[in-house]
C-alpha cells in the first residue's frame, strides 16, 4: 500500500477507515484525523496557499507512505519500529480511549517519520526550501483545530489541547530530534492522556 499522489493518500486513508469500521479495532481513529489533515492540505494546494505545490504534494505523499508502510508491515506480521508496533497493538484493544489512540498515532508518525520524510524530499541544505510551505501546513493544522473548537461543549478542551499539541509538534527544525527529548515528550503525552 503506497501512494504516489495526494489523491491516492486520501483514497488509501478512506480504505483504512472503512476497514476499521468493520473490524474490532481502533485503527480508524488516527486514519480519520490524518484524512482530515490531508484533505485540508489538498484544499490549500487547490487554493494556491503554498509557494511550491508540487513539493508540498511530494512531502505529503512521502510522509503518508511511512504510515502506510508501517501499517502494512503490522498487518502482515512483519517487523516494524517500536512506536508503530505499540500504536497498532493498542488499536486492537478498546481500553485506551479515542484521544489516547489518536495521540499514539500522532506521536509515532511525527517523532519517527516527519523528519525522515522532510530529509527525503529535501536532502541536505535543500531542507530550507520546505520551510515556508511547512509553516503554511502548520497554519492549516491551526485552522482544523480552530474549526473543531468552535463546536464548543466538552470537546473544546480536548481540541484546544490537540491544537496546542499539533502546533508544538509541527515546529520546523532541520536538526534531528534528540532521543531523550522525544522520550520525555512521549511520557508527557501519556501522562496528559491518563489525566484527561
Amino acid at each position: 500500500m503506497q501512494a504516489t499522489t495526494i489523491d491516492e493518500v486520501l483514497q488509501l486513508l478512506d480504505e483504512i477507515i472503512l476497514k476499521a469500521r468493520t473490524e474490532p479495532n481502533r485503527l480508524g481513529y488516527f486514519a480519520a484525523l490524518y484524512r482530515r489533515i490531508t484533505a485540508a492540505v489538498k484544499e490549500g494546494m487547490v487554493n494556491h496557499m503554498f509557494q511550491d505545490e508540487k513539493l508540498v504534494e511530494q512531502f505529503d505523499v512521502v510522509f503518508a507512505n511511512f504510515y502506510f508502510a508501517a501499517l502494512t508491515a503490522y498487518q502482515q506480521g512483519q517487523p516494524l519500529s517500536e512506536p508503530w508496533r505499540i500504536t497498532f497493538h493498542a488499536a486492537e484493544s478498546w481500553q485506551p480511549g479515542l484521544v489516547q489512540h489518536i495521540l499514539a498515532g500522532m506521536t509515532a508518525h511525527v517523532y519517527l517519520d516527519l523528519g525522515v520524510a522532510a530529509a527525503t524530499v529535501c536532502p541536505g541544505d535543500r531542507i530550507h526550501r520546505l520551510k515556508p510551505d511547512y509553516d503554511k501546513i502548520n497554519e492549516v493544522l491551526d485552522m482544523i483545530g480552530t474549526r473543531a473548537m468552535t463546536k464548543g461543549g466538552k470537546q473544546m478542551k480536548v481540541m484546544e489541547f490537540f491544537g496546542t499539541l499539533i502546533t508544538r509538534l509541527g515546529k520546523f527544525s532541520t536538526k534531528p530530534p534528540e532521543t531523550r527529548k522525544s522520550c520525555r515528550c512521549k511520557r508527557m503525552l501519556q501522562n496528559r492522556c491518563r489525566a484527561s
